[in-house]
């Protein structure tokens, strides 16, 4: 099995940019109502 030849620190290999793309995307969906909301109270 291949994880038995990688070992443990090989499930994480790719999680550093997947965390950054999660907080990028979750920064951007919890900011744009925000802005719109702003620019419909005029």
């Amino acid at each position: 099995m291949k994880f038995c030849r990688l070992g443990v620190l090989a499930l994480w290999k790719g999680a550093g940019p997947t965390v950054v793309r999660a907080m990028a995307l979750n920064i951007g969906m919890l900011a744009l109502p925000l802005m719109i909301k702003k620019l419909l109270q005029c």
